[in-house]
């Protein structure tokens, strides 16, 4: 029997991996959720114009099994308001009105005591959801070909000096986008309510996965150690003159007070299933 499964944000990072992941199964018919609409068909997709602040119509949710909710949209000032939190609202009154299961893409960093704009928006949407109903998963910086991810690798492959704050020993939890994928399909073939960590069981600090990328890369770099404080000056003096770096004064906030969280899979699934971050790694290119 074909599920049907909305997908939101397919035109993101995560958001299209799943899009391409289960569309190339069988058994799933897509509808794909995004800001513009594609050209181009495929026999299991239907592209859906979504926006998060736009009202929602109540056809496009009949006789859907399961959501997926990727779509995000970066907060650019503290006044700012979240829409990320309002859409969500109304994407979960139409799951609810329709018997619709649903999926949240979350974070590890959206923990009570860390500060940045991201963090608090997915931690506020994680409020809303039911877990005895609803599958929140709580994913590490996610590996793949986007992302920030793919922001301090392209960084790493390209500058010699790396600066890193305070000398880089803040703890980074990951996964793999392909073991992503892999955990969405479990769920819907087995759907289990609850709030889940998927992450890999190896914590690494931040100069080491630096150092990993540059190794992998066969590239001999140079580590800064740069106090927090200055690094967030640093970081919004440049993007105030519209500089790119790798990471930006959101990521810093992040990442400067994260606790690791502790390993919660679902069951399907073992910590020895998911890549760890040197195979991980094998998929780009030197």
């Amino acid at each position: 029997m074909t599920k049907k499964i909305i997908i939101t944000g397919t035109s993101g990072y995560v958001g299209k991996a799943l899009l391409e992941h289960f569309s190339s199964l069988e058994n799933y018919f897509i509808y794909a959720f995004q800001r513009k609409i594609q050209k181009e068909t495929t026999k299991n997709v239907s592209y859906v114009e979504y926006h998060l602040e736009k009202e929602l119509n109540d056809s496009d949710f009949k006789d859907i099994d399961i959501l997926i909710h990727c779509a995000y949209k970066p907060l650019l000032s503290n006044n700012e308001e979240d829409i990320n939190f309002s859409g969500t609202k109304k994407l979960i009154e139409k799951c609810r009105t329709h018997n619709i299961k649903i999926i949240f893409l979350s974070t590890v960093s959206a923990q009570e005591h860390i500060t940045s704009r991201y963090a608090v928006s997915k931690m506020s949407i994680e409020k809303l959801l039911d877990i005895q109903k609803d599958v929140i998963l709580k994913l590490g910086l996610v590996i793949g070909n986007g992302g920030l991810f793919m922001k301090m690798f392209s960084f790493i492959k390209k500058i010699p000096f790396v600066p890193i704050f305070d000398n880089g020993v803040q703890k980074l939890q990951y996964i793999s986008l392909i073991d992503v994928c892999k955990i969405c399909s479990l769920i819907i073939d087995n759907f289990k309510a609850g709030d889940y960590v998927i992450v890999k069981n190896e914590t690494l600090t931040m100069k080491l996965f630096y150092k990993k990328i540059a190794n992998h890369l066969g590239k001999k770099r140079f580590f800064i150690s740069i106090s927090t404080s200055f690094l967030l000056r640093l970081l919004g003096f440049t993007q105030s003159i519209g500089l790119k770096l790798p990471i930006s004064t959101e990521n810093l906030k992040g990442l400067k007070n994260m606790s690791s969280l502790p390993q919660h899979l679902v069951p399907e699934i073992t910590d020895a299933d998911l890549r760890d971050f040197d195979e991980s790694l094998l998929t780009f290119k030197k």
